[in-house]
C-alpha cells in the first residue's frame, strides 16, 4: 500500500472510525456484563473509563514512539493490539480479564490515533 494512495486513506479513515466507536461500543452491553460477571455500576464505569486513563498516561509516550519507530510501525503494531483486545474480550472468564482487554484496546487506539510531528 503506497502512502497517500486512497486505499491508505481509507484503511486509516476505517480504523480511526472504528477506534472511536469502542468508547461506546459497552455501553449497550452493561447489564449484561454485569450479570455474567456482577459487577457494580461502579465497575462498569470503571470499565468504561480505562480508554480514556490509557489516553492521558499514554499520549507523550505515543508520540515518542511514532517518532523512534515512524508511523508506520506504530500503526501496525495498534492493529496487532487491537486484535489481541478482542481475543482477550472474546475469552475473558472473569472481570479482570475484561479490564486487560480494555486497558490493550485503550493502548490500540492512542497509538491509531497518535499521528508524527512536523519536522521545524
Amino acid at each position: 500500500m503506497k502512502p497517500g494512495s486512497w486505499i491508505s486513506i481509507a484503511s486509516i479513515f476505517l480504523f480511526g472510525v472504528l477506534g472511536a466507536s469502542t468508547v461506546s461500543k459497552l455501553v449497550p452491553l452493561g447489564a449484561d456484563i454485569a450479570a455474567r460477571f456482577g459487577t457494580s455500576a461502579a465497575d462498569f464505569g470503571w470499565l468504561i473509563s480505562l480508554l480514556g486513563f490509557t489516553a492521558l498516561v499514554l499520549a507523550i509516550p505515543s508520540g515518542l514512539l511514532v517518532d523512534r519507530f515512524g508511523p508506520r510501525r506504530v500503526f501496525a503494531i495498534s492493529v496487532l493490539l487491537g486484535i489481541a483486545a478482542n481475543l482477550l474480550y472474546f475469552l475473558a472468564s472473569g472481570y479482570a480479564w475484561m479490564q486487560a482487554a480494555r486497558l490493550v484496546e485503550g493502548v490500540a487506539i492512542v497509538l491509531i490515533s497518535t499521528r508524527p510531528r512536523p519536522c521545524s
